[in-house]
């Protein structure tokens, strides 16, 4: 497999999980941006149409979208965090080290829709 860095052209916001302790003791979830906003340009690669499009649970309809995506390697990037682009978001499934000089990441993700 060969990654072409020119098309690292998609700059996602990394996001982890917090919790917080609002003023009446109730904790409370958020999100929150990792890097100091700076972003993580990527590409991404979506599954063949029809392949993990959506699933169904308890009758309704929960649509997702399973994707990839490439990026330089970091350090900070595990399946805990998401990704953020614009109003979508990429759950971080998996990261598995492209080349053994950790040059690249493949991040498998599922977006919600």
């Amino acid at each position: 497999m060969f990654f072409d860095p020119g098309k690292f052209t998609v700059a996602l916001t990394l996001q982890k999980l917090t919790e917080s302790t609002d003023a009446y003791g109730d904790v409370g979830e958020t999100w929150t941006d990792v890097g100091e906003g700076q972003p993580v340009y990527a590409y991404i690669s979506y599954a063949q149409p029809g392949i993990g499009d959506e699933t169904v649970k308890a009758s309704r309809q929960t649509v997702w979208r399973d994707c990839t995506i490439y990026t330089w390697y970091r350090t900070d990037i595990t399946a805990q965090r998401r990704f953020k682009y614009g109003d979508r978001i990429f759950n971080i499934t998996s990261v598995q080290v492209y080349e053994q000089n950790n040059a690249y990441l493949i991040i498998r993700c599922r977006e919600a829709a």
